[in-house]
């Protein structure tokens, strides 16, 4: 990766983004780019990952609407 492109990065990349690394260090944005820009890393290519998060029981025909009460059903 080129200086050039670093800044590309850094100017697309938001000021708190970090990068995970496998080993569960959480590395700020400016380090990580500090390092690429010194030759320490070679990336060959950059996958995004989406999270997605559950708010709601999964297994629910559909969330519950803002005031609407959940009834459960079954014997007790």
């Amino acid at each position: 990766m080129t200086p050039c492109h670093t800044e590309a990065l850094d100017n697309l990349l938001a000021d708190g983004c970090t990068l995970t690394h496998i080993t569960g260090y959480v590395q700020p944005k400016g380090e990580w780019l500090s390092q690429m820009r010194a030759g320490q890393f070679l990336y060959h290519g950059i996958e995004e990952k989406r999270v997605a998060k559950t708010t709601h029981d999964p297994w629910s025909a559909r969330p519950p609407r803002p005031g609407e009460r959940k009834v459960k059903r079954g014997r007790r």
